[in-house]
């Protein structure tokens, strides 16, 4: 999309749907238990996806629980 004063290509992540995607992400063997998911797991989580648009790539061991004190 142009941005509105740039007048040149810029990436929009519009917010409305990070919700059920990030959902999908913690089904099965990491779904959130009842206090939820940490923070820092949801961080890593949720660049893994969006970073990928502008070429950031999540080293798999982040997301691997073994990893984390």
């Amino acid at each position: 999309m142009e941005h509105p004063y740039l007048n040149r290509p810029w990436y929009k992540l519009h917010p409305c749907g990070t919700s059920e995607w990030m959902l999908l992400l913690f089904l099965g063997n990491a779904a959130p238990d009842k206090q939820g998911v940490a923070v820092d797991k949801y961080l890593v989580s949720w660049f893994s996806v969006v970073g990928q648009v502008v070429g950031l790539r999540i080293p798999f061991e982040m997301l691997n629980d073994s990893n984390q004190p």
